[in-house]
């Protein structure tokens, strides 16, 4: 696999634009109250995935804008809230520029100064150094403190076999002893996840001799990596760029769609290919929910239709994990490698598309696998803030997840499944009362037990109630009561981890 190396040649023009830069720079140090960008303004050696960051006045919403020009014009990121914005797929030894956009409570913009980092080059890490790429936390009950992050190496490669003996953790400046705490350290896999791949077979006249061979790999290639987690859709291009199925993970669908593939027109739309596939799909990564993507793209040629550019192909692909696959001499792999950020792959037969399409099956599926949730139960109580900080160990880099949260509302209880539990009564309800034609609504929880997931019924007085489950998840339902009082039980079940409880419901007047 060849991944994209750094490009040197700009050390000249790189000094020019850093001279002018730094020109105005002590009047832009502080522009609109923006400060302390991370990472800081030119710095080097930065990882391929990251996390910029800022401070400021305290805007309502912001753009933030980054690319290998300056000033900047691509918007990666529009009306977020947060101070933050995690990118990916950066390219080896380049430099970037970026800068964000303020908005105020009455939708006025405040430009901040314009900083610069540049990346580390190819073939510079070890692979033994461990970056954390954070993506926020919250607090649950009874006493939890949970945190999503992604873990790379320092080639860029996702890490997905960390466990929580590799890392340390410390709350308020000590150590937490794993055998006294409750930690559990989850790949977000067991949790809501959704990657989207794009696969984009040209299908151009000089593959004639070589589709049926293309449409067979391809079909393994969904056979091996579609599941609950993955869909993939299917598009074709020749002289235009075609959707030939939407996302699915119906295999059946995919493979007839893939067969329905015939030989094309002597052109090739490789630049709308690559704009069509990455635009298939927005990525999100939040703490609720993940959705990624990927664009596995496969070309004899050079892009010949001419309908789009190379630059408007590179904005496109900008941040995204987009793989290529040039077959033989025709093909540019200077091109191939720039579009291709997670991988470029040259290959003289069709044979050879197995074994790359599994090379990019195993990266997608380790990449799946890099996501982690960390729950903490932390011993911490009355309303005070504190801080948690996870390390890896033995890690040569600085890298540090660091969470801000407060113990308000904090309580101990005993392990097992309640209802409605409170700090003032940890255990929680056993049974409730509704009156006629009124609703209540019951939450579940299952303390110190793994990634729940529940199950409801009522098992007596079907005529008197039914429920609605939550819209933010399974754990918690509304019960709708009827116009005739009574007795009725539902029940709930933790269905991983073999929990279940019954719940009286009293319908009164």
């Amino acid at each position: 696999m060849k991944k994209l190396g750094g490009i040197f040649l700009f050390a000249i023009a790189l000094i020019i634009t850093s001279c002018s830069l730094n020109s105005s720079e002590g009047d832009q140090e502080n522009l609109n109250g923006f400060s302390n960008p991370h990472p800081a303004n030119h710095a080097t050696g930065q990882p391929l995935s990251l996390t910029l960051s800022w401070n400021d006045p305290g805007y309502n919403k912001y753009d933030v804008y980054l690319s290998k020009y300056t000033p900047p014009g691509i918007i990666v990121a529009r009306g977020i809230t947060e101070k933050n914005y995690t990118v990916r797929g950066l390219s080896y030894g380049s430099s970037y520029f970026w800068k964000v956009i303020g908005y105020d409570n009455n939708g006025k913009s405040h430009q901040s100064p314009i900083w610069q980092f540049s990346t580390r080059s190819y073939g510079n890490g070890s692979g033994n150094g461990t970056y954390f790429i954070d993506y926020g936390s919250d607090t649950e009950l009874p006493n939890y403190v949970r945190t999503l992050f992604e873990v790379i190496d320092d080639e860029g490669f996702p890490v997905d076999n960390l466990a929580i003996d590799d890392l340390e953790i410390f709350d308020d400046g000590e150590i937490i002893s794993e055998s006294e705490s409750f930690l559990l350290l989850e790949q977000y896999l067991q949790n809501n996840y959704v990657m989207k791949i794009a696969l984009v077979l040209d299908n151009s006249t000089s593959l004639r001799n070589d589709l049926d061979d293309i449409k067979s790999s391809a079909i393994d290639f969904i056979n091996g990596v579609v599941d609950n987690y993955h869909k993939v859709a299917v598009f074709k291009f020749s002289e235009t760029t075609q959707l030939v199925q939407d996302f699915s993970s119906d295999v059946s669908q995919l493979q007839a769609a893939i067969n329905s593939i015939t030989v094309g027109q002597p052109s090739t739309d490789l630049y709308g290919a690559v704009i069509a596939g990455t635009s298939s799909y927005e990525e999100n990564v939040d703490r609720m929910n993940i959705e990624t993507g990927a664009t596995v793209i496969f070309t004899d040629g050079t892009d010949t239709q001419g309908s789009h550019t190379l630059e408007q192909a590179l904005e496109a692909v900008n941040g995204k994990r987009v793989y290529t696959v040039g077959l033989g001499e025709d093909i540019s792999p200077d091109i191939l490698s720039r579009i291709g950020q997670s991988g470029f792959f040259h290959i003289n037969e069709t044979s050879e598309l197995i074994q790359i399409f599994e090379q990019i099956k195993t990266d997608i599926e380790k990449y799946t696998k890099s996501f982690y949730w960390l729950t903490y139960a932390s011993p911490k109580r009355g309303g005070f803030m504190h801080t948690l900080e996870i390390r890896k160990k033995d890690n040569p880099l600085n890298s540090t997840v660091t969470v801000n949260y407060s113990s308000s509302g904090f309580f101990s209880a005993p392990a097992g499944l309640y209802f409605n539990p409170t700090a003032t009564n940890p255990e929680g309800i056993t049974e409730i009362s509704i009156p006629k034609n009124s609703s209540k609504t019951v939450t579940a929880y299952s303390f110190y037990y793994p990634h729940p997931s529940y199950s409801w019924e009522i098992t007596q007085g079907e005529d008197l109630i039914d429920i609605e489950y939550s819209s933010t998840g399974n754990n918690e339902i509304t019960i709708n009561a009827g116009d005739i009082k009574g007795d009725a039980v539902i029940s709930v079940e933790d269905t991983q981890n073999n929990l279940q409880k019954d719940l009286n419901v009293h319908i009164t007047d």
